[in-house]
């Protein structure tokens, strides 16, 4: 913009000067009056455009400035944002590890409630057995103290019948 403004101020001046060279007769000197007033009229216009420039150059060095203070902003969102995004998939992934685990437990915990179920199941034989066992041997006892102990016979010893109660 500064070379329009230069050039602006160069073209005003080489017209005033053309006009003020071919002036020969009363006319032409009228125009060259017109041309004199003129200049001051263009220089006035040329400051006020220069001065409208600077502005705009102002103006823009500003927008120049948020624009910088925008990309560092964005570039700062777009960091934050990445970092987000691995989290997130780390956290995904955490997840994932997490629930394969549980899964896992839990066919691990279906797996021994069998086990427990079947031992349960065991120990209800073995003590419905023991149970029979120990009728068994109530009524052999029974029978055994009934019966008489013929005398040729020797008597059981204390350690055998401690182990028979």
């Amino acid at each position: 913009m500064a070379r329009g403004v230069t050039l602006l101020l160069i073209l005003s001046v080489l017209v005033c000067s053309v006009m003020l060279i071919g002036c020969k007769d009363k006319e032409d000197n009228t125009e060259a009056a017109k041309a004199v007033v003129l200049v001051p009229k263009l220089e006035k216009e040329l400051t006020r455009v220069k001065s409208s420039l600077n502005a705009l150059n102002e103006e823009l060095q500003a927008v120049k400035q948020m624009r910088d203070q925008l990309e560092q902003q964005v570039r700062k969102l777009t960091a934050e944002h990445d970092d987000a995004v691995k989290k997130s998939e780390t956290a995904d992934q955490n997840v994932n590890g997490l629930n394969t685990k549980i899964n896992e437990q839990s066919g691990r915990i279906k797996y021994l409630e069998s086990e427990i179920n079947e031992l349960n199941s065991v120990i209800e034989e073995q003590r419905a057995t023991i149970a029979e066992q120990q009728g068994t041997i109530a009524e052999l006892v029974n029978i055994i103290e009934q019966q008489p102990v013929p005398e040729d016979q020797e008597p059981v010893p204390e350690e055998q019948q401690e182990i028979v109660e």
